[in-house]
């Protein structure tokens, strides 16, 4: 029997969701322009990874007590992931903010409520731990593609070497109590307007962090 349409989190952008246009302050004071089409605040330019280590470090206490939206460069722990590596990748309407869990093999790619098409898209949530505080932070369509470098988003109850190589990496975050020098966006979202939400962009994985 083919899998129930599972809702995409509420805290995932999506493009029927621009309410206002707004700018993000960096936490180091310098604004610039970013491109979430589907955010409370969209952003026009896409902000170059390269800009990313030039930004001062801030702490999750900076994140969790700044205004909305910002965006922030972090270095944190990974304490846990949800849900499991094997279901990362959903296939998702963009439009209706719909997503259903692999496997995707006898899904009907087209949407049944907008009849769009549906794509696989990475959709997770990360545990994020420093000193000063903790959060959740979505990692999402494109910016988990960024995450896993050359892991394009695909049905992982069928790929095996794909869903190992997430596996294998997501896991040693966590056991190996790596730093993760890692991009925050706080931002809100029109389903839950009262509600901070956070988001991972500009990140690599395989180029952040060190063992301990």
């Amino acid at each position: 029997a083919a899998a129930a349409a599972a809702p995409v989190p509420a805290s995932i952008p999506t493009s029927n969701t621009v309410a206002t246009s707004a700018r993000v302050l960096w936490s180091c004071e310098w604004m610039v322009c970013f491109d979430f089409d589907s955010c409370v605040s969209p952003f026009s330019d896409q902000i170059p990874a390269t800009l990313c280590p030039t930004v001062p470090a801030s702490t999750l206490h900076d994140v969790l007590t700044a205004e909305v939206p910002r965006c922030f460069r972090c270095v944190v722990r990974v304490e846990a992931y949800h849900p499991s590596p094997a279901r990362f990748v959903q296939l998702v309407c963009q439009s209706c903010a719909v997503g259903v869990p692999a496997p995707f093999e006898h899904l009907d790619s087209t949407c049944p409520t907008c009849h769009r098409a549906r794509v696989p898209a990475f959709l997770f949530q990360l545990q994020l731990r420093d000193d000063t505080g903790a959060l959740s932070a979505i990692v999402c369509f494109e910016d988990a593609e960024t995450f896993f470098p050359g892991l394009p988003a695909c049905d992982l109850s069928t790929n095996d070497h794909t869903r190992s190589v997430v596996q294998q990496s997501i896991d040693g975050l966590v056991k190996y109590n790596v730093w993760l020098d890692c991009c925050i966006m706080s931002y809100t979202h029109t389903s839950a307007p009262s509600k901070t939400m956070y988001r991972i962009f500009n990140t690599v994985l395989h180029a952040l962090g060190s063992h301990t």
